[in-house]
C-alpha cells in the first residue's frame, strides 16, 4: 500500500504579493540615490524597439552563460565568502535595500581577468548574481571592500545586470563586443554614477570614497562597458556628498540598523529583539542591590537638638538640587543646539534633484 505524504499548500498568491512588495520597496530605495538619467533610461531600455530585443536576448542566453561560467571560470557553488565578509555584504544589502544576490567565487586561474566584484543579471529582476575574486576583495580595506560590495548591488538594484551581462556574452562568443558596446553605451555611461552614489553611502566618508573611486577606477578588463571620466566621477561624488540623504547619514552616527527604506522583521529577529529587551532586566537582578538614597539620608539624618548639623544638611541639599538644576539645564542647552546645527545641516544640504542637475549639465544631456 503507499503511503500519501501530505505537503503544505503553497499560497502563490501570497508569494506574488511578497516578490511585488520587495520589487517595489527596492525600487523606493533606489530612488533615493540613484542617478535619474540612469533609472529612466534603464526603464526605457526594457520598452525600446532598439532595446527589447537585445536584453531578451540576455534572458535567452542566461543559462548557457550560468553553464559555461560554472564549467570555466567559477568554483563549486559550497565556495563563498568569509563569514566576515558575508556579514558586510549583508549589512550593505540591508541599508542599502538592494535585492540579495548569488554569490559566486571566481577560480584562482581566471581571477585576474575578471574585476574584483562582476554584477550579472537578466531584465525585470529574474536573476542576480555577483562573481568576486575572493582572495583580493578579502585582501583590501575595509572602506575599499564596502565601495566594491556597494557598487556591485547597486548595479542589480539599478537592473544593469543585464548590461554587464551582455557585454560578457558578447566577449565569451568572441564576436559582437563593439556593436553591443555602441548600442548600450548610453546606458553604461550613466550607470557608474549611481553605482558610486552607493559606494560613498557604504564608506561614509568622502575621502574615503575618493581613495576607493581612484584605486578601482580601471579594473583592467576589457570587455566590461567603458566607465565615465575618473575626474568627471569624482565630481559627482563630491556633489552627492553634499546631499541630504549623505547629510543624514553622517548626522545619525553609526550606521547600524540605518536603512533607506523600511525593512519587515523577520521572526528570529524579534526573539532576539526580545532577549535584548529583557537582558537588562536579568543583569539587574543578578547585580547587587543598591543603596537606597532616602535611607542613607534618614541614616545620616542628624539628630534634633543639634542645630548646626541641621543647618549644614539643608545647605548640602540645597546644593545637591542646585547641581541637579544646573546639569538639568546645561543638558537642555546642549540639545538645542545640537538640534539647531542638526536643522542648519539639513537647510544647507542639496537635494537629490540638484546633484542630478549638475551632474546632467556637465554631461551634456538632455
Amino acid at each position: 500500500m503507499l503511503t500519501v505524504v501530505s505537503k503544505p499548500a503553497i499560497d502563490i498568491a501570497q508569494l506574488v504579493n511578497r516578490r511585488e512588495q520587495l520589487a517595489y520597496e527596492h525600487h523606493l530605495a533606489r530612488t533615493t540615490y540613484a542617478y535619474g538619467v540612469d533609472l529612466r533610461r534603464a526603464a526605457w531600455l526594457g520598452q525600446s524597439t532598439v532595446g527589447d530585443p537585445l536584453m531578451r536576448s540576455v534572458d535567452r542566453r542566461w543559462n548557457e552563460l550560468i553553464t559555461g561560467l560554472s564549467a570555466d571560470v567559477l568554483e563549486p557553488s559550497g565556495q563563498t565568502l568569509s563569514t566576515g565578509t558575508m556579514d558586510e555584504l549583508l549589512g550593505l544589502v540591508r541599508m542599502l535595500h538592494t535585492p540579495w544576490a548569488s554569490i559566486r567565487v571566481l577560480k584562482p586561474s581566471v581571477a585576474e581577468q575578471w574585476p574584483i566584484v562582476t554584477p550579472l543579471g537578466t531584465t525585470k529582476g529574474g536573476s542576480h548574481w555577483l562573481i568576486v575574486d575572493r582572495d583580493r576583495l578579502q585582501s583590501l580595506p575595509a572602506s575599499e571592500r564596502a565601495f566594491l560590495l556597494a557598487s556591485g548591488l547597486s548595479h542589480l538594484q539599478c537592473d544593469h545586470g543585464p548590461l554587464f551581462a551582455a557585454h560578457l556574452m558578447a566577449h565569451r562568443a568572441g564576436r559582437g563586443v563593439g556593436l553591443v558596446r555602441t548600442l548600450l553605451h548610453p546606458w553604461s555611461r550613466v550607470a557608474t554614477f549611481s553605482a558610486d552614489r552607493a559606494g560613498l553611502l557604504a564608506v561614509g566618508d568622502l575621502d574615503e570614497g575618493r581613495e576607493a573611486l581612484r584605486a578601482h577606477a580601471d579594473p583592467g578588463v576589457d570587455w566590461l562597458p567603458p566607465a565615465p571620466d575618473l575626474v568627471e566621477r569624482a565630481r559627482a561624488m563630491e556633489d552627492f556628498s553634499k546631499s541630504r540623504l549623505l547629510t543624514r547619514l553622517r548626522l545619525s552616527g553609526p550606521k547600524t540598523g540605518w536603512s533607506l527604506a523600511p525593512r519587515l522583521a523577520q521572526p528570529n529577529e524579534d526573539a532576539a529583539n526580545a532577549s535584548a529587551e529583557k537582558a537588562p532586566d536579568a543583569e539587574a537582578q543578578d547585580a547587587p542591590a543598591a543603596a537606597d538614597p532616602a535611607a542613607e539620608e534618614t541614616s545620616a539624618a542628624p539628630k534634633a537638638d543639634d542645630p548646626v548639623a541641621e543647618a549644614e544638611a539643608a545647605g548640602e541639599r540645597l546644593a545637591a538640587e542646585q547641581e541637579r538644576e544646573e546639569a538639568a539645564r546645561e543638558k537642555q542647552e546642549n540639545d538645542l543646539a545640537e538640534a539647531r546645527a542638526r536643522e542648519k545641516a539639513l537647510a544647507e544640504a542639496w537635494s537629490l534633484a540638484r546633484c542630478d542637475q549638475r551632474l546632467t549639465r556637465r554631461l551634456g544631456l538632455l
